[in-house]
């Protein structure tokens, strides 16, 4: 199989600096403007068409705004390299000075999903330019590597197969959001609005009222034994379902003795502080501790904990309104001790709230079994498909009716049980070790020598 350098597969644009006025925008006579944001925001996309604003198309003619056609690639020229976001505009755009454009120069030789979803194998990070300002890749760097380029219609099959994944993972997501706005129009019918009290509660207390709060600490990290332990340390921004309990770090015993580190009782409502992190919030189900940017607090009477807590996520945009900083943005822990809600003084309709949530909750967790499952049949096919051997109809569709089948079950989320769900779950990881035993255990990797970038076979 040939290999192509990007170069000669792709025109590469880079885009100009972010416009100072906001005349430079336009809603009504402009195309959308790509930031860094708007990139990171999606991170991985086949379909990049919203952006936070327009560039006026006047101004961007005037100052030299290439305009980048629809289906082109999108990826990180400099700053946020190393996170690796990865699009396909699914329209006309223009795009930041931070962003490389690759715009393919003919469409009968590579296909551009097939691109895009070849160089998610590629971390930028490792082709930068390490600078003690920002990271950035060069232009001819990008260009010098190399693509395997199989027969145009076998890379339409490797893009069907990972397409028809990715399409699964798309309808779960939205599937999720249905079921978390259920969730949300049950809590407003069963309890009104709680910023406005609109079912007129009488009983009104502040947050300081219904528990103790804490916020928690750091341990010092030279000393790396403090990190060794079994108790969950949270960080803010790992607030991000209702019930957690895995952390990114465990700390020790130690850890909570000799540092402003806390123990956080089981079933607390944890909330962020600071920065993008702010109002985000969770429940543990398990003692943990957690870092200075999270204020907690196991509420006295914890029947409530559940209400409050979506009372809290449910006006989380009013909140943060409230933040101060001219950098940062945050919110002290006063101000939220000193937040008011509403509080029910009919329980059986708090309890009602929880079975609904207990229901939907379980409809959601599921979902997100199914996308950890097919995300694992995904990258492992994006690294076999993609490791520099050979690509063959016999390796790329390997069990091809038994994956067919398998795909189209969770797609349409079809288990009569749990021992229907374990089976295909179970075939699914075969499918996988049979992958691995296909690719007998071959890894790629980056080789740089100066002016020559490739991935190779190791």
């Amino acid at each position: 199989m040939k290999e192509i350098a990007l170069g000669d597969l792709c025109n590469v644009f880079g885009g100009k600096p972010n416009p100072k006025t906001e005349k430079a925008f336009s809603e009504s006579n402009g195309l959308p403007f790509v930031k860094m944001k708007d990139l990171g925001s999606y991170h991985l996309t086949t379909n990049l068409v919203k952006t936070e604003k327009k560039l006026d198309l006047e101004y961007a003619k005037f100052n030299g705004f290439r305009i980048i056609k629809k289906g082109s690639i999108l990826l990180p020229r400099s700053g946020s390299v190393g996170l690796n976001h990865r699009a396909i505009i699914g329209t006309e755009v223009y795009i930041v000075s931070h962003i490389f454009a690759l715009e393919i120069l003919d469409d009968k030789i590579i296909n551009n999903f097939y691109l895009y979803y070849y160089l998610l194998n590629i971390d930028l990070g490792l082709i930068a330019n390490k600078t003690t300002g920002l990271d950035s890749i060069t232009k001819e760097r990008l260009e010098q590597i190399k693509i395997p380029v199989p027969e145009i219609d076998e890379q339409i099959k490797i893009v069907t197969l990972l397409n028809s994944i990715q399409d699964i993972e798309i309808k779960r997501n939205r599937n999720e959001k249905s079921l978390t706005k259920l969730l949300y129009s049950a809590f407003y019918d069963l309890f009104g609005d709680p910023i406005n009290n609109t079912y007129e509660w009488k009983t009104i207390k502040k947050l300081s009222e219904l528990g103790v709060w804490n916020t928690g600490g750091t341990p010092p990290t030279k000393s790396g034994e403090y990190y060794l332990g079994e108790i969950p340390w949270f960080t803010s921004g790992e607030l991000n379902e209702t019930y957690i309990e895995e952390s990114k770090k465990y700390i020790t015993e130690d850890a909570i003795t000799n540092s402003s580190a806390k123990l956080i009782p089981v079933y607390s409502i944890m909330i962020g502080m600071y920065d993008t992190a702010a109002f985000k919030m969770s429940i543990n189900k398990i003692e943990c501790s957690c870092n200075q940017a999270i204020i907690y607090a196991k509420l006295n009477d914890d029947r409530y904990t559940l209400y409050v807590f979506y009372a809290l996520k449910l006006s989380r945009e009013y909140y943060l309104q409230k933040r101060r900083g001219a950098r940062q943005k945050n919110l002290s822990s006063t101000y939220i001790k000193d937040i008011s809600i509403p509080i029910p003084n009919d329980f059986l309709t708090v309890e009602k709230f929880e079975k609904i949530h207990t229901i939907i909750d379980n409809q959601i967790e599921k979902s997100h079994k199914i996308k950890e499952l097919l995300g694992l049949l995904f990258n492992s096919y994006l690294e076999h498909l993609f490791i520099g051997k050979n690509i063959g109809s016999d390796f790329i569709l390997f069990n091809t009716n038994a994956l067919k089948s398998l795909i189209k079950d969770f797609n349409e989320c079809n288990f009569v049980n749990k021992t229907d769900y374990d089976s295909k779950r179970d075939l699914l990881f075969d499918l996988l070790e049979q992958s691995e035993m296909q690719a007998r255990g071959l890894k790629q990797y980056l080789n740089i020598d100066n002016a020559k970038i490739e991935l190779q076979v190791k």
